[in-house]
């Protein structure tokens, strides 16, 4: 019962909308996406990934998605430069360029991870924080509000 009623609603929005209806494959993956939302904002990044991972596989062309695995990846190696692992920061970073390679705050980060992980190394004062330094204007210009990592 509950699966018709998200049909018609669904129906009815792309109805306002001009467009299809929403298939089940696409519903059951707009169900990882919103998953994978609720995991980034709770800063659990690996969770994130996998559910936008399967929303992906679900829906190729579900962008919001893979913005949202753009954020997760981002996030996480912001998070493990602030815990000072440099090697899994720099990691994902190359990881999320691969993956999309005109994402330019990918580039951006990996330089400044770089450059912290090297003035660590020497018994530098390190760069500032993430939160001072790393970029994530590039998420807030691409990214809906709703997807946009908090804390970071």
């Amino acid at each position: 019962r509950w699966r018709d009623e998200v049909v018609a609603a669904a129906t009815a929005v792309a109805d306002d909308a001009g467009r299809q209806p929403l298939t089940d494959v696409e519903l059951v993956a707009i169900v990882y996406y919103n998953r994978g939302v609720a995991l980034l904002a709770e800063e659990r990044y690996e969770q994130a990934i996998a559910a936008c991972v399967k929303a992906l596989a679900l829906d190729r062309e579900n962008r919001p998605a893979r913005r949202n695995l753009m954020a997760a990846i981002n996030n996480w190696a912001v998070a493990l430069s602030d815990q000072r692992d440099f090697d899994a920061s720099l990691a994902l970073l190359r990881q999320g360029r691969r993956l999309a390679p005109d994402f330019e705050t990918f580039a951006q980060n990996e330089r400044l991870v770089s450059r912290r992980a090297e003035a660590f190394g020497r018994n530098q004062d390190p760069l500032p924080t993430s939160a001072e330094a790393l970029s994530t204007e590039a998420l807030s210009a691409e990214a809906p509000a709703a997807e946009q990592p908090t804390g970071r």
